[in-house]
């Protein structure tokens, strides 16, 4: 009853807006245009409002058995319990992660604090120099307390350790999977022609890219180019691609920088959940530059459903379309504005499963 109601009102408003834009010509309006079925129905009132065109039901997606099994083999005699509570903190953390604040910023937020401590603080001028200096030191140790309430703490995810690259693997490798299955698919549905030969992984991790594109385009797919900084990532995405699929692992080459050429363009180019880890937006800017010139056909940005990974992505594709007004590549369009992160399943309760 809910959403009929709902429906009837955007049915009404529609109509209301139609009518108001036609007859104000004083000022530019936005206006959506539905295309001609869609509005015959909404008129008709054939149009069921849990059917309409813009209802996307995404089916949940489970780990292949096979890369279930080398995730096991991978993580070995480490306790799964251990594993398994430390992944739930890590998801939590990396949820609620924001990008880094930069140092105008907090340069700024410094000069503005200290300026309201002078005007709240007392009168200087009858101070001898020892008083002056503690008194100054007292008000920077008040901004200094203040700032670290005030002021995001970031600090680089320490995947160089493998116990922590192991917890990684844990919290992220499902929900990751299905997230990439989906772009991919999405991206086959509105590209049936689409057959790439290689692909560019920036951030690669444990190599979920690699996995769900070896599903989605594996018969033409030569070569899978996987660039992470940590050496314990790139271990484990390797002994992980080679149990899976050999095939796979033989065109899959792992490095711990970006390439200095940008001559060599690749199909298809990934950055998963890699943005927020950049220390500066400077240097996410001058990454994406990077990545945009090794895009041949298409580059795919995915962050985590939160306003900081949707800011993060966001303020990365302005870049992208001022660039292809320029003349420099094809444009850009969203692959699917919410990923399915909820509708896979946890990486360490379905590990957990498969060992009962």
């Amino acid at each position: 009853m809910a959403s009929r109601k709902l429906f009837e009102r955007l049915k009404l408003t529609w109509q209301v807006g139609l009518l108001r834009t036609s007859a104000s010509t004083s000022k530019a309006k936005v206006m959506v245009t539905l295309d001609e079925g869609t509005r015959k129905a909404i008129e008709n009132n054939t149009l069921k409002p849990r059917h309409h065109p813009g209802v996307v039901r995404n089916p949940t997606i489970h780990l292949p058995d096979t890369i279930k099994s080398a995730i096991k083999s991978v993580i070995g005699d480490t306790p799964m319990k251990q594993l398994t509570d430390a992944s739930g903190e890590l998801c939590r953390c990396l949820h609620a992660r924001l990008a880094p604040v930069e140092h105008s910023q907090i340069h700024r937020m410094t000069k503005e604090l200290m300026k309201v401590e002078h005007q709240n603080g007392c009168d200087t001028s009858s101070m001898l120099d020892e008083d002056l200096a503690r008194y100054h030191q007292s008000l920077s140790d008040k901004v200094r307390y203040k700032l670290k309430q005030r002021v995001y703490n970031w600090r680089p995810l320490d995947s160089g350790n493998r116990h922590v690259a192991l917890i990684y693997l844990v919290a992220r490798s499902a929900a990751q999977y299905a997230v990439m299955s989906r772009v991919f698919a999405e991206l086959t549905a509105r590209d049936a022609c689409f057959a790439p030969t290689t692909l560019f992984d920036f951030g690669s991790g444990v190599g979920t890219v690699s996995w769900t594109a070896s599903e989605a385009w594996g018969g033409s797919l030569s070569e899978y180019f996987c660039v992470d900084s940590s050496s314990e990532m790139n271990d484990i995405a390797r002994s992980i691609t080679e149990m899976i699929d050999y095939k796979t692992y033989k065109k899959t080459f792992y490095r711990q920088f970006l390439p200095s050429s940008s001559e060599r363009k690749y199909d298809v180019v990934v950055s998963s959940y890699s943005l927020l880890e950049m220390p500066s937006a400077q240097a996410r800017e001058q990454t994406l530059i990077n990545l945009w010139n090794k895009t041949e056909k298409y580059l795919v940005l995915v962050e985590y459903g939160t306003l900081a990974g949707f800011k993060a992505i966001i303020s990365k594709v302005v870049l992208p379309v001022r660039m292809t007004e320029k003349g420099i590549g094809q444009g850009w369009f969203d692959l699917c504005s919410r990923g399915p992160d909820t509708q896979s399943v946890d990486s360490a309760q379905e590990l957990e499963n498969s060992r009962k």
